[in-house]
């Protein structure tokens, strides 16, 4: 599903007259439907109409070994879902509370983080204006990476892209980035 259908998807549920609306996202890393199995190897779903992305230099170059949702943070170990990630996002239209339910088909994989690991915040404008105002080259986005600790789960969804030594279920990270989905 691309994001302008679940953009409209969204539209049509905050207009219904119920107490509480539920979106069920696949999450996106950079807009693409992630799965990160066992082996470290992640698979995406592509769509014809993804913009091209011109990366950051801090993200290397070769494959990422892991992609998942953090499910939790505990400062030098983090603990994230894998597979298919599926988000019920709930808001009581009365009282604006929130609350996100996560589910995934994955294997929860284990994050080591020591002071050697780098780690950035993807703060690139994804959005569709970003792209078809890009002066430099129409149709690409620029990755923009900036130098800062991870937060917390409490934060919002919390996706992370893992470069390091994998293990099994563990990887040593040396390089994360990491994108914060927050819901209007």
């Amino acid at each position: 599903m691309s994001r302008k259908n679940l953009l409209k998807q969204k539209q049509q549920m905050r207009k219904s007259k119920k107490g509480i609306y539920a979106l069920l996202l696949l999450l996106l890393a950079g807009g693409l439907l992630v799965s990160c199995g066992a082996d470290g190897n992640s698979d995406s779903e592509s769509e014809e109409d993804t913009p091209k992305i011109e990366y950051s230099q801090y993200r290397p170059p070769q494959e990422p070994d892991c992609i998942g949702t953090m499910l939790s943070n505990e400062g030098n170990i983090v603990y994230l879902a894998s597979g298919e990630v599926s988000i019920v996002h709930l808001v009581d239209q009365e009282t604006g509370e929130e609350k996100f339910e996560l589910s995934y088909e994955g294997d929860e994989i284990i994050v080591k983080i020591d002071s050697k690991t780098a780690v950035y915040k993807d703060v690139t404008d994804y959005s569709e204006k970003a792209v078809s105002e890009s002066a430099e080259s129409p149709g690409t986005i620029k990755q923009v990476l900036q130098p800062e600790d991870l937060p917390s789960e409490s934060e919002g969804i919390v996706e992370l892209t893992i470069w390091g030594e994998k293990n099994l279920d563990l990887v040593i990270a040396e390089t994360i980035v990491y994108r914060i989905n927050q819901f209007p």
